[in-house]
């Protein structure tokens, strides 16, 4: 019999309030652990899982690291007895210091021997002694000659007694017509992996070392741990363990806790064939603190229904509020975009115009009706004539005269300069600003837009004039140089000693301004952009070396060391003359800047499709805050002022703008290994790097 509606209708009225509640909060419980086990479940696998594929990652790179260089050391050291072992010479009858001559340039080498096929040592050498054949040694029982004469090749671990020295064993089977079967060992200094594990923490932020079975670390992320038995070493033996009885398996996982009472949850990873373990571990909480969030959340979970619908209905108001507000702010920001006198462009990456001001509208000719919600191509000029200076803008290759203007890195936009003729002829400067949406992706792009032709005009006029000037000051100078040299060289008369020295100061202080003329006449051309460049294929060490050779004289009057070393190099697509130039600015601040005692040295070398030049000294260096001001026009550091009162400044800006002209890059570095300064600059050994002298090709300048 079913029951009324108007009974049913009781019912649910009368029902308690608490009892909806704990049925509610039942079925809530239900559903939560319907997925929640799962999900703990998941990601136990995945943070087990991810220690692991750390574990591994790390075990491969260290086997890399420790086996390769000692397999290139055995695979040199058959090279080089198989060249010695001629002529009836075998490892009975070969020299043993002939044999021994190997360890030359090897520092790293300890110990070399070779065996036969049964395991009997002919020959064994080490860097503290030679062995004769009383002790020659019976390998035959030893584990690593019964492996590498199965597979071929064989490694062990070797500790010094300190246990802050490690080697490596490795053992290569060869085979030849002549000697038949042997088998070469050489033991290697491997020491330097102390510094692996601090490396790894310190790039990758991994919390992983090396230890030996006996939970003693090798490497570990904690440099004052490395020697010492790491917390985790029962685990360790237990792998150990297992595998000496026999059972399968490779890693372990586990937690346990330190000395300082910290938890730690780690994986462990056998390291074959060195009998090395790899440990990666985690603080305990960051592994399972997604376990604890997840009950966290569940007890939040009941006052969150609660709260909701007051939470709802907040928000709903403050929605109402910040509505009110960001139109108003809209509003705001809209007028005084409005009232700008810098040109602003906003469109899509579809280069549909979104947003245009009236300082946009006067400069580039057109009205806001014309573009506003059309997109813009490349060829609107065929329609609409008087979009041609808005195609520039949005397409700069358009532009008949273009030059890209190289902002400091921390800006992250472009900046182009450009001229138009319509609606009037003006140089702009566009910069373009990416405008990334609430994700964070890019959305839309502005285009600033800025009136220019005036600080051209007078950039031009400043440049003008310095280059009259200078000509004009250049040939009375000239003259006043050659009246110097004839009092100096007595065609107008005998001179005093006395009136000799104050015609020396003359002659020098003319020459420092003949100098500061010659530089303001060239910072004068590379602004006007008439620096010319005549480029083509050269030696580029030879240039390097030919400059370096030039102050050979002048560095011994100094008392500096002025040395030279290069690589072979291709052929150099570039302006020999520029490059010379450089490398006296180079050499000529290094030599000034170095005291008696120091060195200056000059270095070549290739780096990938790259050449890389570099001047080191150990002079007085550069101070670390004002090493980005360093390139620019008339700058000097101020400990070089100290030292070195006459200068211009102008050199290094002249250094920065021929590099670039190249299409290189220049930039200096304090030295790491003591005083001086290390300036360097690397040219592209790719001759279509090199930018052509074509008016669209872009110009890096950092300002005039």
């Amino acid at each position: 019999m079913q029951p009324s509606p108007e009974r049913r209708r009781l019912r649910l009225k009368d029902l308690p309030v608490w009892r909806v509640i704990v049925i509610g909060t039942v079925f809530f419980m239900l559903f939560n652990l319907a997925w929640l086990v799962p999900a703990l479940t998941d990601i136990r696998e995945k943070a087990l899982a991810h220690q692991l594929e750390v574990a591994e990652k790390v075990s491969i790179e260290f086997q890399r690291l420790v086996l390769d260089h000692p397999k290139e050391r055995v695979n040199e050291f058959a090279l080089f007895l198989l060249s010695n072992l001629t002529d009836n010479i075998t490892f009975d009858t070969i020299d043993r210091e002939r044999a021994a001559q190997f360890f030359q340039g090897r520092d790293d080498v300890r110990e070399l021997f070779a065996f036969d096929g049964s395991g009997r040592e002919r020959l064994r050498v080490s860097r503290a002694a030679q062995f004769g054949p009383e002790s020659l040694r019976d390998l035959s029982r030893e584990e690593y000659f019964r492996e590498a004469a199965y597979s071929g090749f064989a490694a062990t671990m070797l500790h010094g007694e300190d246990r802050t020295t490690h080697f490596v064993l490795v053992v290569k089977r060869y085979e030849t017509q002549e000697l038949g079967i042997f088998f070469l060992a050489a033991v290697v200094d491997v020491s330097g992996i102390r510094s692996f594990a601090p490396s790894l923490l310190s790039n990758e932020k991994e919390f992983v070392y090396v230890t030996d079975t006996e939970g003693v670390a090798i490497t570990h992320y904690e440099p004052s741990l490395a020697g010492a038995v790491a917390p985790s070493h029962n685990l360790v033996a237990e792998l150990f363990a297992e595998q000496a009885g026999g059972e399968e398996g490779e890693s372990r996982f586990g937690s346990y806790v330190d000395e300082e009472g910290k938890k730690f949850q780690a994986a462990v990873l056998v390291l074959e064939p060195l009998d090395l373990a790899v440990v990666a571990e985690d603080p305990y909480q960051a592994v399972w603190g997604s376990w604890n969030r997840f009950l966290f959340f569940i007890i939040l979970s009941f006052g969150f229904f609660i709260a909701l619908v007051v939470f709802l209905t907040r928000n709903t108001l403050s929605m109402v509020r910040y509505s009110r507000e960001l139109s108003a702010a809209r509003d705001r920001i809209g007028s005084i975009v409005t009232h700008l006198d810098t040109g602003i462009i906003e469109h899509d990456g579809d280069f549909k115009i979104l947003l245009v001001n009236p300082r946009a509208e006067e400069l580039l000719g057109f009205t806001r009706e014309d573009v506003l919600d059309r997109v813009v191509t490349a060829d609107i000029t065929q329609q609409f004539p008087r979009l041609a200076s808005l195609a520039q803008v949005l397409y700069p290759v358009l532009a008949d005269s273009l030059r890209k203007i190289q902002k400091k890195e921390k800006e992250g936009f472009d900046t182009i300069e450009m001229k138009i003729k319509y609606p009037a002829e003006a140089d702009l400067e566009v910069t373009t600003i990416p405008l990334a949406d609430a994700a964070g992706a890019p959305g839309s792009f502005l285009r600033v837009v800025r009136d220019v032709s005036r600080e051209k005009a007078i950039a031009r006029s400043k440049s003008e004039f310095i280059s009259v000037a200078a000509h004009q000051l250049r040939t009375p100078l000239s003259a006043i140089k050659w009246v110097f040299k004839m009092l100096l060289e007595g065609d107008a008369g005998a001179i005093s000693d006395e009136q000799k020295d104050f015609l020396q100061k003359g002659y020098l202080s003319n020459e420092r301004m003949i100098q500061l003329v010659t530089d303001m006449l060239d910072v004068a051309r590379i602004e006007e952009g008439r620096y010319g460049f005549s480029f083509y294929f050269v030696n580029l060490p030879e240039v390097v070396k030919k400059t370096v050779d030039t102050f050979q004289m002048r560095a011994q009057e100094r008392g500096v060391t002025l040395t030279f070393r290069s690589e072979k190099l291709a052929p150099v697509k570039l302006d020999p003359a520029r490059i010379e130039m450089v490398m006296q600015n180079l050499i000529d601040n290094a030599l000034k800047y170095t005291p008696e005692g120091g060195t200056v040295s000059v270095s070549v070398r290739r780096i990938g499709d790259h050449a890389e030049v570099s001047v080191s000294d150990s002079g007085i260096g550069v101070p670390q805050d004002q090493a980005d001001k360093l390139f620019t026009k008339f700058f000097r550091g101020t400990n070089a002022v100290k030292r070195q009162t006459e200068g211009t400044g102008l050199g290094l800006f002249i250094v920065r703008n021929i590099i670039e002209r190249h299409g290189g890059t220049v930039w200096a570095e304090a030295n790491t290994d003591g005083p001086g300064t290390t300036f360097r600059f690397v040219l592209s050994l790719v001759a279509s790097a090199v930018p052509t002298p074509d008016g669209r090709a872009e110009e890096f300048v950092q300002g005039l």
